[in-house]
């Protein structure tokens, strides 16, 4: 996630924002990478690369949310979505970043497996950061030094517990595919049956329709079987679970 920091920052020189979303998008790694470039790609309309588009970007924030839980099989509550969801009717990034930092706190009792160690979601805390960087191009000063004083040396190190995924050991398989609806409908189903963590998102408005994936499952090789039936498979990335 540091590198999407990064990129937020120096976006408004050297690049666009939808270009370092779509970035995002093939370099997301895990179940909260790939929620956080579905949600940036959905937020990069609002954006129209100029001086007000940080300020004006809350305007995309409520639409952005509704993607990236839509995209997700089985949402989960006390995550990174849980902090995109509160942030949907805030008036500007102060106030985002507000609301983030509340809901951010609150993961700790909305979910069991962190109150058991008292410490918050990891993707939630990420996107925090995410919410920070945006602030700083719009000419706020950045609050990254509290959050690392009250979330992360406080605690010595914030677990990511991944509390909505039922394996312990498995794959994950993330790729984009270009493919019309019906058949990412008939893949969803198939991906669903395969395994969990499930997440399907389009890539921007063009055609034909493009779709990032992302699923853990036992094995890959059925999942990549299924994905290339479905159509031009892009950036396949797999990532063994085991511990």
């Amino acid at each position: 996630m540091a590198g999407t920091l990064a990129r937020i920052r120096e976006s408004r020189e050297n690049s666009s924002f939808a270009d370092f979303a779509e970035s995002a998008m093939n370099n997301a790694r895990g179940n909260s990478g790939t929620l956080l470039s579905v949600w940036l790609n959905s937020l990069a309309p609002f954006v129209h690369d100029d001086a007000q588009s940080a300020v004006r970007c809350v305007e995309g924030f409520a639409a952005a949310a509704r993607v990236a839980e839509k995209s997700l099989s089985t949402p989960v509550e006390g995550t990174m979505l849980t902090v995109m969801k509160a942030i949907g009717s805030v008036k500007n990034l102060d106030d985002a970043r507000d609301c983030a930092e509340q809901t951010v706190r609150e993961t700790t009792s909305i979910l069991p497996a962190l109150s058991e160690t008292n410490v918050v979601d990891a993707g939630a805390l990420g996107f925090l950061y995410v919410i920070d960087a945006l602030a700083q191009v719009a000419g706020q000063p950045s609050r990254a030094a509290r959050y690392d004083a009250e979330f992360l040396t406080a605690h010595l190190a914030v677990k990511h517990r991944q509390s909505h995924a039922s394996k312990d050991s498995g794959v994950e398989v993330m790729a984009t595919v270009t493919a019309d609806l019906l058949t990412m409908s008939t893949l969803r189903n198939s991906l669903e049956a395969m395994g969990d963590s499930l997440s399907i998102a389009r890539v921007g408005n063009g055609e034909p329709a493009r779709w990032a994936v992302h699923v853990h499952v036992t094995t890959e090789e059925a999942a990549i079987s299924a994905l290339q039936a479905a159509g031009e498979v892009e950036n396949l990335r797999t990532t063994s679970l085991g511990h």
